[in-house]
C-alpha cells in the first residue's frame, strides 16, 4: 500500500542499507539526468550511512534531530533492512533546478510496536529484523545547481530530517516503570483533581482555537476565483477547462488536448501498480519552462496510467517566464499574507535562511487528514527570497 506515513528521508545510521536500482523513471534517464540522479543518490545514501550531508545541501545546512537512545537504535534498524529506488529525475542546469523521486521500502516501526503493546526496545529490535518492508513511500528532493554541481536544497533538507524524526515520536516502550511517592491518598486526590481540571481548560482553550481557525479559514476570501486552500474541490485549469483532482483521469486530458510531453502520451499505457503514484508527467507551458501532474493508482487492481485519475499538480514560478495554461483558483503571485488572509496559520511551515544571509526559503502547508493514508491532501507553497517560487496541490482519498 502507500505508505502509512509521508517518509522523507533518513537520519544518520552507521548501518548498512540495502539499495534497490531499477532506473532513474519510468521513463528513464539520460544524459543531465544521470547528474542529478548521482547527487541526489549520493545526498540520500550518506544520510542513511550515516555520513554527515553538509557538503551535499546548498548553504551546508547541517542540522540534525535530537534521538533518544532508543529511537536512535530503532531507526538504525528500519534502515538497514530498507531499500530505496530512484524513479524520476527532472532538471536542467540551464533552468538551475532539478527534481527527484525516490521510492522507498521500510518496515513501520510505531506499527510494531503498537502491535507489541509497549515493548522493550529488544523485543522491538527482534521485530523489526524479522519483518518485511511491506511500507513504500515517495520521497521527494529538490536540487538546485550551484558553482557547477547539483545540491540539495536547504528547504528539502531540513524538512525531510524533521518529518523523519516523527517516525518514531509515537513509539511506546516498555520498562520504565515509574518510582512510588510518599504522598498521601489525600494529597493524590488533590493532584489528580487539579489535573484534570486543566486538562479539561485546555481541551476547551484547543477547542475554541481550533473552531475560530476553521471559521477563519472559511470566512476570509481575497481571491477572486475562490478560497485559495479548498480541500471540498481542488482545482486546477489547462487551457481554461476546470479538472478536479482525484476525479480527471490521464486518458482524459490526453483528449482534451492537454499538451503534454511526447513520452507521456508514448507511455501511457504503461502499467502502474496498485496502490501507487507516479512520476511527475510533465505538461509543457513555454520554451524550458513546464508543470507537472502525477496520477494514482488506488484500486486493488493494476492499471495503466492513462486509467488513473490525477491526484497531484505541480507548478513552478518564474519572475522571467509567464504563462496561462496551467491555472489554479487562484493567482499565481500571492504573497504570504494573502495565503494567510485567506486559509489561516498553516498546519506546518519551515524556514531556512543561508549564513550570508542572501537565500531564504519559506514553505508552507495546509493538510486535510486522509481516511486512508497518513499522508493527507495538501497545499503547498514555497516562498523563494519572499516571492513564491513552488505550488504544490496533492489529493489523497
Amino acid at each position: 500500500m502507500l505508505s502509512k506515513r509521508l517518509f522523507a528521508t533518513t537520519v544518520a545510521f552507521a548501518m548498512s542499507v540495502a539499495v534497490l536500482f531499477s532506473g532513474c523513471s519510468i521513463f528513464g534517464a539520460t544524459g543531465e539526468t544521470a547528474d542529478i540522479k548521482n547527487a541526489a543518490d549520493t545526498y540520500f545514501s550518506k544520510l542513511l550511512k550515516g555520513k554527515n550531508t553538509a557538503k551535499y545541501v546548498d548553504a551546508g545546512s547541517v542540522s540534525e534531530p535530537d534521538y533518544t537512545d532508543d529511537q536512535w537504535d530503532a531507526l538504525g534498524a528500519v534502515t538497514s533492512m530498507a531499500q530505496y529506488d530512484i524513479k524520476e529525475v527532472e532538471g536542467s542546469k540551464k533552468a538551475g533546478e532539478a527534481k527527484v523521486k525516490i521510492e522507498f521500502k521500510y518496515i513501520d516501526a510505531e506499527d510494531i510496536a503498537d502491535d507489541l503493546k509497549n515493548p522493550t526496545i529488544d523485543e522491538l529490535l527482534d521485530e523489526i529484523y524479522k519483518a518485511k518492508n511491506e511500507d513504500t513511500e515517495t520521497i521527494k528532493l529538490d536540487l538546485v545547481y550551484v558553482d557547477e554541481e547539483w545540491l540539495v536544497t536547504p528547504a528539502s533538507d531540513e524538512e525531510a530530517k524533521d518529518f523523519f524524526k516523527s517516525l518514531v515520536d509515537g513509539i511506546d516502550l516498555g520498562g520504565n516503570a515509574t518510582e512510588p511517592t510518599d504522598t498521601t491518598p489525600e494529597e493524590t486526590s488533590s493532584e489528580t483533581s487539579e489535573s484534570e481540571e486543566s486538562k479539561e481548560s485546555k481541551e476547551t482553550s484547543e477547542t475554541s482555537e481550533s473552531k475560530e481557525s476553521k471559521e477563519s479559514k472559511e470566512s476570509k476570501d481575497p481571491s477572486s476565483n475562490g478560497n485559495i486552500v479548498n480541500f471540498d474541490e481542488m482545482n486546477f485549469y489547462i487551457n481554461g477547462k476546470k479538472y478536479t483532482l482525484g476525479k480527471v483521469t490521464l486518458q482524459e486530458l490526453i483528449d482534451d488536448g492537454v499538451p503534454f510531453e511526447d513520452k507521456v502520451i508514448k507511455n501511457k499505457d504503461t502499467v502502474m501498480e496498485k496502490n501507487h503514484q507516479s512520476s511527475g508527467l510533465s505538461i509543457e507551458l513555454g520554451d524550458y519552462y513546464s508543470g507537472q501532474i502525477y496520477v494514482m493508482n488506488d484500486t486493488k487492481e493494476d492499471k495503466t496510467l492513462a486509467e488513473c485519475y490525477v491526484n497531484e499538480v505541480y507548478l513552478p514560478v518564474y519572475e522571467d517566464r509567464t504563462q496561462d495554461i496551467l491555472t489554479f483558483d487562484f493567482p499565481t503571485n500571492l504573497t504570504v499574507e494573502d495565503i494567510k488572509a485567506s486559509a489561516g496559520d498553516p498546519d506546518s511551515d519551515n524556514t531556512y535562511t543561508s549564513d550570508d544571509g542572501t537565500y531564504t526559503s519559506y514553505r508552507m502547508k495546509y493538510e486535510k487528514k486522509s481516511e486512508r493514508y497518513i499522508r493527507g491532501s495538501s497545499y503547498t507553497f514555497e516562498f523563494i527570497n519572499g516571492v513564491l517560487r513552488y505550488i504544490y496541490i496533492e489529493y489523497m482519498p
